[in-house]
């Protein structure tokens, strides 16, 4: 079952304040997204290839999130949408 991760939202609050894109920012070490897949990761599961994350095409531009999200679940794909 393919798993699709939502990362397209504004992030707006946490922009204004001057901090990355919300799924990047790192609490105590590890980024927000790190914390969701934990969430919904199976612990037999060995890759991430059932992963499908979906983010916006100007973070992409901007902060690389495709290429961050690629090394750390090695596997996964990325979709990447038009702002809205």
């Amino acid at each position: 079952m393919k798993k699709i991760v939502l990362l397209s939202g504004h992030s707006q609050r946490f922009l204004d304040k001057g901090y990355p894109v919300k799924p990047l920012i790192k609490i105590k070490g590890k980024m927000i997204i790190e914390y969701v897949v934990e969430t919904i990761h199976e612990v037999e599961e060995k890759d991430y290839s059932n992963y499908v994350f979906v983010v916006k095409r100007s973070d992409v531009i901007k902060y690389g999130i495709d290429n961050v999200i690629k090394y750390r679940f090695l596997g996964s794909t990325v979709k990447c949408i038009e702002d809205h």
